[in-house]
């Protein structure tokens, strides 16, 4: 508790205690996020300002690379490292924004190379420089049309380009995951990336697994025999999952089984078997742990006992978001593990779709905005006790 939240002033505390104390009330803060989206519809532009002042500076760096630096050093002053995740969800729409988004992921990947000991990775999103429709009609196995398979083509072109840069300037880039109709596309562009660039003991190129889906443990293991006969090494994010609601309503509109655990017991599970299995072999897998659960914090730690891994094994990282989770970060950074925050960067309009699913992720895990509102309070009476004494 001697460094949590250090880097923040009093003011910011309290912002982040009025916004977890709406969070942790699920109707207050369901009717937020509906008006939120009704002023986007109707294109209220005071609401960008409203956000900027409140829940952006909570959740993310700033808008620009050169805004993230003072949160990047403050971070690395209590031996954080940064994930820099530019956020601008569903921004692009035609193949010059598709390669005008590469460039700048090009850029981003140049500012983190400058400053690996502080930003040891960069994130990119599949969505971010394809089409919707062209993932999920590979995914789904459909024959493309002549234009499609241009854009195809374009598509393995930005996938590779964009890995090329992450490897010659020694930084680690995690693919994020999409929707389970647009991830097998996904899978396969990563498995090729892996294929080509963690052929030596480092490991470059790590792609996404939500366990709240059912059948990743066993994805897990066809990639490592893929792996193990071809000669490459795998990178593994390793989260619980972030499009539950829409998955079901998905498979229940459209007749289909729904590929979602049954339960978050059966999540919990999968994610704790699969972290087992990769640390198991990590001698061929590195693992990138994005969790805010301090239960499955501490079996990974027993684990790396058990398996005699160090603290700075560089084929294990954890991770939280920026503004979450940050006494679970306080702590393994202190006991010198190696530990990022993610951090999310780009104008307020970019960044609204990341922001809105914060809310609503917080807002239906009750539990995590409860945790979230008592350490800020606690905090800040612990403070309020020392300016007094």
């Amino acid at each position: 508790m001697k460094t949590i939240y250090q880097n923040l002033s009093s003011s910011q505390l309290r912002k982040r205690l009025f916004l977890f104390f709406l969070l942790k009330h699920p109707l207050l803060s369901s009717i937020g996020i509906r008006c939120t989206q009704f002023l986007i519809r109707i294109r209220f532009t005071a609401l960008y300002w409203l956000f900027r002042k409140t829940v952006f500076p909570v959740f993310c760096g700033g808008e620009t690379l050169d805004d993230c630096k003072s949160v990047i050093q403050k971070l690395s002053s209590t031996n954080i490292s940064t994930v820099l995740d530019y956020s601008a969800e569903a921004l692009s729409a035609t193949p010059e924004d598709f390669a005008s988004t590469v460039e700048f992921f090009k850029q981003i990947i140049d500012f983190a190379s400058k400053q690996r000991d502080k930003i040891p990775f960069v994130v990119f999103k599949p969505t971010m420089i394809a089409s919707v429709r062209l993932l999920e009609d590979l995914s789904l196995g459909k024959s493309l049309s002549k234009d499609q398979q241009s854009e195809f083509l374009q598509l393995k072109k930005h996938y590779k380009d964009i890995c090329q840069k992450a490897y010659d300037s020694k930084v680690r880039l995690l693919i994020d995951a999409e929707e389970s109709w647009l991830q097998d596309a996904a899978d396969h562009l990563a498995l090729e990336m892996m294929q080509l660039y963690n052929k030596g003991a480092e490991v470059w190129i790590y792609n996404t697994l939500q366990c709240y889906r059912t059948n990743r443990l066993s994805y897990l293991k066809q990639i490592h025999a893929r792996a193990t006969k071809d000669g490459f090494n795998i990178g593994i994010k390793l989260v619980r999952g972030a499009y539950l609601e829409k998955e079901n309503r998905r498979a229940l509109e459209q007749g289909y089984t729904t590929p979602i655990q049954p339960s978050k017991q059966h999540t919990d599970r999968c994610f704790d078997t699969v972290l087992s299995y990769i640390l198991n072999h990590s001698s061929d897998i590195a693992v990138y742990i994005g969790t805010h659960n301090q239960l499955s914090c501490d079996k990974a730690i027993a684990l790396m006992r058990e398996l005699n891994l160090s603290n700075q094994d560089n084929r294990v990282w954890f991770g939280q978001l920026y503004g979450m989770g940050d006494l679970i970060t306080d702590i393994l950074a202190q006991k010198d593990y190696n530990i990022s925050k993610y951090l999310p960067f780009g104008t307020v309009k970019q960044a609204m779709p990341y922001l809105l699913r914060r809310l609503q992720e917080n807002s239906s895990v009750a539990t995590q905005a409860h945790r979230e509102f008592s350490l800020l309070r606690e905090v800040l009476k612990s403070r309020s006790k020392i300016s007094s004494s």
